[in-house]
């Protein structure tokens, strides 16, 4: 069900417009993405973006611009490398879709991003925000965009009170967002949308006395109340063994399945979800064989960490282990390796794996 936008006087668009883009030149951070207009950089940083604050991503997008200035450089790398720069940003099926739309790029746009909206569309990785997201900042193709920023915004601009996570206020939130879209300097415009909401309309106490909207604001007096949404999912426990199995000097090391709803492909310390009443280490020999096949001795418990990943938060006991004997198996892995202390920086790890292998190394 299509909703259209609220009807808004034409004058009422150009002080909003003139406001919003009048302040980001004066106020618009100085971000490394900012200083080019090609569509692969900023194709990058919008997807590092998702999710993650602009801080973190920073050193993030240097780095990882650094080694595959290109699309045809991030195509002709691997997955494992690919994730392996991505390590630490989380939410790892971006890096994935990320390498597979690249890989696509080369092989059927010889190396040329699409400026067709259809045709970026359907490559990995590109919904229409991000398409949105990249024709306008690159090409100032006039498109609106939505995101977290940009929705608080709009809500409490018009005192939208309506659940933000809806379909009618969904489609409400882009009919708006378009009609309020200048006819140039669309690219600017958009990140202007975004940089008011991370800066000044922020989700906590937002700085309504410093916005450039102020005046045109309906929503000021309430705006802590604004957008309107669903409660919040509740948080579950969850407990988890890791096994540090150590042969000789060797480390085991075990590659998740391509299709594992958290970390595919990526490799950790084997792993398994536990009951939380079971804290008996007279389970690891069992629950080693099951991973990995082989058979443990020794077990002692190194470490506990905690870690939140969703709506979940996770404890996470460590235990070391020998290898006794037995012979591998790969039904819960793609792979095993016996690997050397000195490797572990060489394999994407995710964040608690790497603290694991930190603690190993003594780093922790």
């Amino acid at each position: 069900m299509k909703h259209s936008s609220i009807p808004l006087p034409t004058q009422l668009l150009r002080k909003i417009r003139r406001a919003l883009l009048n302040w980001y030149q004066i106020n618009r951070r100085q971000l490394p993405w900012r200083d080019t207009r090609s569509p692969y950089a900023i194709w990058v940083s919008e997807i590092m973006l998702q999710q993650t604050q602009v801080t973190t991503v920073i050193p993030f997008f240097q780095r990882f611009m650094q080694r595959f200035p290109t699309v045809f450089a991030l195509a002709e790398a691997s997955e494992q490398e690919v994730l392996k720069y991505w390590e630490g940003m989380g939410y790892y099926r971006r890096a994935r879709h990320l390498h597979q739309a690249a890989c696509i790029i080369v092989e059927k746009h010889d190396g040329i991003i699409p400026q067709n909206e259809e045709e970026l569309s359907t490559l990995p990785g590109f919904g229409r925000y991000t398409v949105n997201a990249v024709l306008s900042q690159a090409f100032d193709k006039r498109l609106p965009i939505v995101d977290a920023n940009v929705a608080r915004v709009i809500c409490r601009l018009f005192t939208w009170k309506k659940i933000l996570q809806s379909k009618e206020t969904q489609s409400w939130l882009w009919s708006t967002a378009e009609a309020i879209l200048p006819q140039i300097h669309v690219g600017d415009f958009n990140q202007a949308w975004m940089e008011l909401g991370q800066t000044i309309c922020t989700t906590g106490r937002p700085s309504c006395l410093l916005c450039p909207l102020k005046f045109y604001c309906q929503g000021r007096e309430f705006a802590n109340q604004l957008p309107v949404r669903n409660e919040k999912p509740l948080i579950s426990s969850e407990y988890q063994r890791a096994l540090i199995v150590t042969k000789g000097k060797q480390l085991l090391l075990a590659q998740r399945p391509t299709h594992s709803s958290r970390w595919a492909n990526m490799w950790e310390f084997p792993t398994q979800i536990m009951d939380s009443t079971d804290h008996s280490l007279s389970k690891v020999n069992k629950q080693c064989q099951k991973l990995t096949g082989y058979s443990v001795e020794k077990p002692m418990l190194f470490n506990t960490i905690q870690y939140s990943i969703t709506r979940y938060r996770v404890t996470l006991n460590v235990v070391k282990a020998l290898w006794k004997s037995g012979k591998s198996h790969q039904r819960e892995y793609q792979q095993l390796k016996w690997i050397l202390p000195e490797q572990l920086h060489e394999y994407p790890l995710s964040v608690p794996q790497r603290r694991i292998a930190k603690l190993v190394l003594g780093k922790e």
